[in-house]
């Protein structure tokens, strides 16, 4: 299908490198001056920064055990890379140690409210450059998957992402940042350097293990059984050098809290399974259905779709063992559409999702939107489907249910869809 008539050419799949890029810049300088308007004029609502502080305020009085670092809202369940960077945020934010030194029990209800952030300002400015920061590189990764110019505009456009990393300060948006720029290491075929920044994303925050089964089928096909190994060696370096401290203190109450799989969720938070009863969605039974339709969903994707260009799943992991494969003439495309469905069947097959886990995937649903064979009318409208749920408080069982029809929906465009990457030549281009 060619260009849209009505469609200038310079928003086109077809659009000029030169003319791209000006239309990303200017989106990158719209959001800037969008994030500054929000942050003076939108009320700044507390949620868990006061609450990262005073985590991080008990590691800078020296505490090493994890299972004795917590906060009012409960123990410390992140791993040591936040602790480090919301450490470093502490001492740039001025927070008042008054609060933060208090143990949870004694801090009030007000001191809660108004302290142990300090200057939040300060905050909202550096969640506003990593949101920039952030779309920077989506927009890099937009244009290496052939999302048209004019559908970039999708990652400017969600009232509930803008709340995320300016008026709530969750420490989603910094994984995402490192996640990302994993993924432009990826595309230039930088993948030591991509282990050693999914690694990063990880000591911040656990979801960058959605990642994790693309990570080591890209890096194996190109680098081989030997290759993945020796740049796995350094990821696992990063790992074991952030955590270190807590590690000698407490190996076990570290390794449980910081990568706890069994986590319990609540169910009026949950933005995905609202239609449930609260005793249905604790079950075991959903656990377990929804972790063994995540493997067979990334078995079935790993096989048939991701490595049909080898020849399927075994054939490829016979194949490195003699080194690396031949490069794809499409590796970059290849690589970043594998890594982002990837983590998309981990976030459809999610036990439960909260409003901050949108931007684990937000981003990427332009370029999943665009590998599916959907009209462009159909891709607009599940986009408005999964915004719109997240824009529903609290959760609804009407608005769980669109959101997991509009993930339905978008797993079945995806294996629809030619192989990811696909001959570039012979792939239609679509606006």
């Amino acid at each position: 299908r060619g260009r849209c008539a009505c469609m200038p050419r310079f928003l086109s799949s077809s659009a000029s490198s030169r003319s791209a890029a000006l239309f990303g810049c200017l989106l990158l300088a719209g959001e800037t001056g969008l994030g500054l308007l929000i942050i003076h004029r939108a009320r700044y609502t507390e949620i868990d920064w006061k609450a990262y502080m005073q985590e991080v305020q008990a590691v800078a009085d020296g505490e090493r055990d994890y299972t004795a670092i917590g906060a009012n809202t409960g123990p410390l369940v992140y791993p040591a890379g936040f602790v480090w960077l919301y450490l470093g945020l502490h001492r740039l934010t001025g927070a008042d140690p008054d609060c933060c030194r208090l143990p949870p029990t004694e801090v009030s209800e007000s001191a809660r409210c108004v302290s142990g952030g300090g200057d939040v300002r300060t905050a909202q400015y550096i969640g506003l450059g990593v949101s920039v920061a952030t779309l920077a590189l989506v927009l890099r990764v937009y244009r290496a998957c052939g999302v048209p110019p004019w559908a970039w505009a999708l990652a400017c456009g969600s009232y509930r992402v803008h709340s995320l990393y300016l008026l709530r300060l969750f420490n989603d948006g910094p994984a995402m940042l490192l996640l990302f720029a994993f993924l432009a290491a990826y595309a230039r075929r930088s993948y030591a350097a991509g282990a050693l920044l999914v690694s990063a994303a990880l000591s911040v925050k656990m979801n960058a293990l959605l990642f994790a089964p693309a990570l080591a089928l890209l890096t194996l096909r190109e680098c081989g059984w030997a290759g993945a190994v020796l740049r796995a060696m350094p990821a696992l370096g990063l790992q074991v050098a952030t955590a270190w401290p807590f590690l000698r203190a407490n190996a076990a109450g570290y390794l449980g809290r910081a990568f706890e799989l069994s986590r319990a969720f609540e169910h009026r938070w949950s933005v995905n399974w609202a239609m449930l009863s609260p005793a249905a969605f604790g079950s075991a039974a959903l656990a377990r259905g929804l972790l063994a339709a995540h493997l067979c969903l990334l078995l079935a994707f790993a096989h048939w779709r991701w490595t049909r260009h080898d020849g399927g799943l075994l054939s490829l992991l016979g194949g490195v063992v003699r080194g690396p494969l031949p490069p794809r003439d499409d590796a970059a495309r290849h690589a970043l559409q594998v890594a982002l469905s990837c983590n998309f069947i981990g976030i459809a097959a999610a036990r439960s999702l909260h409003y901050q886990f949108y931007l684990y995937y937000f981003h990427s649903l332009p370029v999943l939107l665009w590998m599916t064979p959907f009209p462009p009318a159909l891709r607009l409208a599940l986009w408005i489907g999964i915004e719109g749920a997240y824009n529903v408080y609290p959760p609804t069982a009407a608005s769980s249910t669109l959101l997991q029809l509009c993930h339905v929906a978008l797993l079945l465009g995806l294996w629809l869809a030619r192989e990811p990457g696909g001959d570039a030549k012979a792939k239609a281009k679509t606006t």
